[in-house]
């Protein structure tokens, strides 16, 4: 697992709140594919 030394390292630092979330879920979460890109 690659994730877990970076995760932990993050961890320890002071100041971050750190958020381990399921890739798939965070996908399909509502509201996300309705957003517009705004173009500039």
């Amino acid at each position: 697992m690659y994730w877990r030394p970076v995760f932990h390292a993050l961890a320890e630092a002071d100041g971050l709140e750190i958020l381990l979330c399921n890739a798939h879920h965070v996908k399909n979460v509502p509201g996300r594919k309705t957003e517009r890109k705004v173009v500039v």
